[in-house]
């Protein structure tokens, strides 16, 4: 993993970028208009990675209420994989929500994105349910994943 990968939240200016990254790695990408919104909400999280020139590599979601913390997106950009952006971004996203005192976080996965599964369970995720047919373009199960983050 790279000392070089700064992770911050996000500033308005950064959206842009986000939503530049969701068209190219998602099926169903969220719109800039919809990551304005929930960017300007109290409930929702979001933090980049830069490298040291301030370039972008990548973004984590989330969004915390009542104790309980759900991670909503998380992507790499294709020309920083291999360098372990998405670790530190997950890494990042966790402590934020052990710090806001969140006792469990939750994701859902498409089924066959094993490389996400392996990261996730890696951090200590457990499956506890699919959803079929959950994912569009194309459709496919979500794999539910949780991580109690108390003691």
């Amino acid at each position: 993993m790279s000392d070089r990968i700064i992770i911050c939240r996000a500033s308005a200016g950064d959206l842009h970028e986000i939503a530049k990254a969701e068209e190219e790695i998602f099926s169903d990408p969220w719109g800039l208009k919809g990551l304005t919104s929930s960017f300007e909400s109290e409930n929702y999280v979001f933090f980049v990675a830069k490298d040291e020139n301030d370039v972008f590599m990548g973004y984590v979601i989330g969004i915390s209420a009542c104790g309980e913390a759900e991670l909503l997106r998380i992507a790499v950009s294709p020309c920083a994989r291999g360098q372990g952006v998405g670790k530190k971004l997950l890494a990042h996203y966790i402590d934020s929500e052990k710090e806001k005192n969140s006792l469990k976080l939750f994701l859902e996965v498409r089924d066959s994105n094993v490389p996400a599964i392996t990261l996730y369970s890696s951090y200590g995720f457990t499956k506890y349910a699919t959803r079929n047919n959950y994912y569009k373009n194309p459709t496919e199960n979500a794999v539910m994943m949780c991580l109690d983050l108390g003691d």
